[in-house]
């Protein structure tokens, strides 16, 4: 399907950020290298290790539904067909975190996600299936100017409205998303490479190479030197032996070559350049090396909240808004990610944050409690504030006049 619509971008269609009617264009209109496919990708480390952060990840976030009320507020819709699907199951064969594991790596890769939005007769949604980007097509029809997706399943085509298909989009041109995997092939053709490299000259880096040498010429009718190199290559053939030396005889050790010296780092460059494609910090995958974000994991995590996850979501969200919550419900429903538990700091930086919301009157006791798991406590649904803030200008304005005001003496302090 990417070969299709390279070929055909050659005949006027703009490249990827062309305004065109037709098919949509995802893919770059010609690569730098040989294309790589999905498995060939996935079995570079730091490609499989950067989609599995990603869609581990955005599975295991709890995925709300909210209602609004005349009033205004707002509360959790448990009861509602919407949190049934959403959050707990979306079809028949997948839980919740099976089918956004499937869709962000499809995300991931692609560019872009799908899935099929199945009703019943009255329209209420019945389910969510995900569908392969590799087998559906984005078009805009020249006359009605509306996008139809066309998915390839067996042979045959279907034509599927936007009303019945989830989409959810990378960076792109607002119909599709860029395809990562196909933008990201000379970086990943050049991880390739390191790492076959690696693979073939596997046997030579346990031990460094040398040059024997003897104080005489070795006779090759007699068979020394044939005898000198059959020991040598005995030797060879297991890494960290001991090898006994005759006499004058020297073994001079050889440094690695300038190549194989370098190997290391042009991995680890190879791990910056693919995680800077995904949005990952190279230590959230397990990558040794400087931070980017702060010296802790609490500024890293934070990042690649702000940076690169906090996107995705909204988009998901958004997407979800328009295409999978009914009309009628629109405007009083609401879809949000529970980023709780993956912000959730330590101890005593939430007991401070909890401090401070109940002292400023916008947390009660028992949504504090609620946050930690604990049962509530009676009376501690209200909101409470501390008192004992006041103007300069108003200090002791409300002082008991029946209460003795001088300060106690240093003395009787200590």
């Amino acid at each position: 399907m990417a070969f299709i619509r390279r070929f055909f971008s050659r005949f006027g269609w703009g490249g990827v950020l062309g305004d065109l009617s037709g098919q949509q264009l995802d893919v770059p209109s010609h690569l730098m290298t040989k294309p790589t496919s999905v498995d060939g990708a996935l079995q570079i480390s730091t490609v499989y290790a950067c989609a599995r952060l990603l869609a581990g990840t955005v599975s295991s976030l709890p995925l709300m539904v909210y209602r609004e009320d005349r009033l205004g507020r707002r509360s959790v819709d448990r009861n509602s067909r919407l949190w049934m699907i959403l959050h707990d199951q979306p079809n028949d064969s997948m839980t919740s975190s099976d089918f956004w594991q499937a869709m962000i790596l499809q995300w991931a890769l692609r560019g872009n996600a799908y899935a099929q939005i199945l009703r019943n007769g009255e329209g209420e949604l019945v389910s969510l299936w995900p569908l392969s980007s590799d087998q559906m097509t984005v078009f805009a029809d020249k006359e009605t100017k509306q996008v139809v997706y066309q998915y390839v399943r067996d042979g045959e085509t279907f034509n599927m409205n936007p009303s019945d298909v989830l989409h959810i989009k990378d960076i792109g041109t607002g119909l599709v998303g860029f395809s990562k995997l196909e933008f990201m092939n000379a970086s990943i053709g050049e991880s390739k490479e390191t790492q076959m490299y690696t693979t073939a000259n596997a046997s030579n880096f346990g031990r460094p190479s040398g040059i024997l040498t003897v104080d005489h010429v070795l006779d090759r009718k007699k068979g020394q030197s044939q005898a000198v190199a059959q020991a040598l290559g005995s030797f060879t053939n297991g890494a960290g032996r001991m090898i006994v030396l005759e006499a004058d005889m020297k073994f001079q050790q050889v440094a690695l070559t300038p190549e194989q010296s370098q190997l290391l780092e042009s991995r680890k460059y190879g791990v910056e350049e693919l995680c800077r494609w995904f949005g990952v910090p190279p230590v959230l995958i397990g990558a040794s090396g400087a931070t980017t974000w702060g010296s802790g994991i609490a500024e890293i995590v934070s990042g690649f909240h702000k940076f690169t996850l906090n996107p995705l979501l909204k988009s998901i969200e958004q997407a979800i808004l328009s295409r999978v919550v009914p009309i009628q419900d629109q405007g009083r429903v609401t879809v949000e990610f529970n980023l709780d538990a993956f912000m959730r700091g330590d101890l005593a930086s939430r007991y401070s944050a909890y401090a401070t919301a109940v002292q400023n009157g916008f947390k009660t006791r028992n949504e504090v409690r609620q946050l930690e798991n604990d049962p509530p406590l009676e009376g501690g649904d209200v909101l409470t504030a501390q008192t004992n803030l006041a103007p300069l200008d108003k200090l002791g304005a409300g002082a008991d006049p029946n209460v003795d005001q001088t300060p106690i003496p240093e003395a009787v302090q200590q």
